[in-house]
């Protein structure tokens, strides 16, 4: 048993029911590939707010799904929230079955490598279209040193990240490196 909110249209599982439904299930089903989930809608206002667990009133930590799905699930210490259609999207995929492993270590970094393996996708893409229009580029970065950058660049803005570059240009000169990145990550307070 889940609970709809009638505002949202999202669901809360508390985990003592997901656990009661999974024990009774006679095994894992196969999962379907992206595409057949129907195409459910799945943005929705509250989709990025920060969620407070309705049964113990602490924040929720946000765990994102991966395997082709653009979303993320809710988790406190006593359940999970969906936000509206994500149950749905999960289960027309045969997902909804290892909602308790989205959270673990091993699916995160699957996930992460997914998303890092999209922008190295990406990033080679442009580059080839790139090298058609105006033949190779040379000393790019390519691979995880291009997908690092390109995620730094979004997180810190054009400006901080060509400061950033400087500064390590910098550091990489140093022979008191090691003691110098030390210093500058000592926090007193």
């Amino acid at each position: 048993m889940a609970y709809r909110c009638p505002v949202s249209g999202g669901h809360w599982l508390p985990y003592q029911n997901y656990w009661r439904w999974l024990s009774q299930q006679p095994a894992r089903l196969p999962h379907l590939p992206p595409g057949e989930d129907r195409g459910y809608q799945l943005e929705s206002e509250d989709s990025h707010k920060v969620k407070i667990c309705p049964e113990t009133g602490t924040l929720m930590t946000r765990y994102k799904v991966g395997h082709g799905f653009e979303f993320s699930v809710d988790r406190s210490a006593a359940g999970i929230w969906f936000d509206v259609n994500e149950w749905e999207a999960l289960r027309s995929r045969n997902f909804h079955d290892e909602v308790h492993l989205i959270m673990t270590a091993p699916w995160q970094a699957k996930v992460r490598r997914e998303a890092l393996e999209q922008v190295i996708h990406e990033k080679q893409a442009a580059q080839q279209v790139s090298e058609k229009d105006s033949g190779p580029v040379q000393n790019e970065p390519c691979g995880l040193e291009a997908a690092f950058r390109a995620r730094f660049a979004v997180l810190l803005g054009p400006e901080v990240m060509e400061r950033a570059e400087e500064i390590k240009s910098w550091l990489d000169q140093q022979p008191a490196r090691r003691e110098i990145l030390t210093y500058l990550l000592h926090d007193p307070s």
